[in-house]
């Protein structure tokens, strides 16, 4: 053990491919999802949940509009 508790011992990493492209695969998926181009499976999920987050959003507004809405009914 050596400051902070930190084990010393090697730790194995279980990456088929090896490190370098494991970690290089994962970047190059949300670089390329960034940038806005559609042939990712990254891209997909991103535009994925913008959709939902779009959809939540607008069923909060619909619901805020409903509440709004309800004391009018009541009172007239």
């Amino acid at each position: 053990m050596t400051e902070g508790k930190v084990a010393t011992d090697p730790v194995a990493i279980d990456a088929p491919g090896g490190l370098l492209f494991e970690w290089w695969s994962v970047f190059w998926d949300i670089f390329i999802a960034q940038t806005n181009e559609k042939h990712s499976e990254a891209a997909a999920y991103i535009e994925t949940q913008q959709m939902k987050a779009r959809e939540h959003q607008q069923q909060l507004q619909i619901q805020q509009l409903q509440l709004m809405q309800q004391p009018n009914a009541q009172s007239q």
